[in-house]
């Protein structure tokens, strides 16, 4: 199965991995039909393409990380770059945790979740200077608008936590963030299980996955007397 195919600056080019759980990674061409082996491993995952350089940003299995816990990783074959994303390989006192989802804010800053077991946060990462700030309390799966100014992403609502033993059960819910003003608005009612948000080229719909696994379906849902 292909995952992460995904156009960046190059509209010409295709950015895939063939393996679920980590793999090469390849850059197709599919004018000239060419595909071409990036990066100097065999572990990537879920690759981003930067829309405004030739940077790929995608999770990576192994290296120093302990098990098979995502990294985040950048790979530019213009640059020679090759190397784990964050300066800082801790994650507060935690011993195990996951660092996926990054989306491209701008040219140096990524956005992505970092945490595990059902508990996450959002921050973003200067990628120049290793800086990170936290972006949002309980909040995954992050996906920007196209000019940047709406955030969406699944948030386990804390008023369903105390019916559940684990926080991974909690149902998510899809909200949004106005990334000029910090606005918070829900999308979705709590209780139903939402994920993988997607904001519509447009900024008027929010697709998002409801239900879980083998039982998910596809909803829309329409932003109009949402938005301040």
């Amino acid at each position: 199965a292909i995952q992460g195919m995904l156009m960046g600056l190059d509209p010409h080019s295709v950015y895939l991995t063939d393996t679920h759980l980590g793999g090469p990674l390849y850059r197709y061409s599919p004018g000239s039909g060419k595909l071409k082996t990036i990066g100097c491993h065999d572990i990537y995952s879920s690759p981003v393409p930067s829309p405004f350089s030739d940077a790929v940003a995608c999770v990576s299995f192994g290296s120093d990380a302990p098990g098979w816990y995502e990294q985040l990783w950048l790979v530019d074959t213009h640059r020679g770059l090759n190397e784990r994303a964050r300066v800082d390989s801790t994650f507060g006192d935690a011993f195990d945790w996951h660092e996926s989802n990054p989306v491209w804010l701008d040219e140096k800053t990524l956005i992505y979740q970092i945490g595990g077991w059902g508990e996450w946060e959002l921050r973003t990462l200067d990628l120049e200077t290793g800086a990170e700030e936290l972006l949002l309390h309980n909040a995954h799966q992050p996906h920007l608008s196209s000019d940047r100014a709406l955030l969406a992403f699944a948030r386990r609502e804390p008023g369903e936590a105390v019916r559940y033993d684990y926080a991974w059960d909690v149902p998510p819910t899809i909200w949004l963030c106005v990334m000029t003003t910090g606005d918070e608005i829900r999308v979705t009612q709590p209780g139903d299980w939402c994920e993988h948000p997607r904001i519509s080229p447009d900024g008027k719909y929010v697709a998002c996955l409801t239900g879980q696994q083998e039982n998910s379906s596809l909803s829309i849902c329409e932003l109009e007397g949402l938005l301040p």
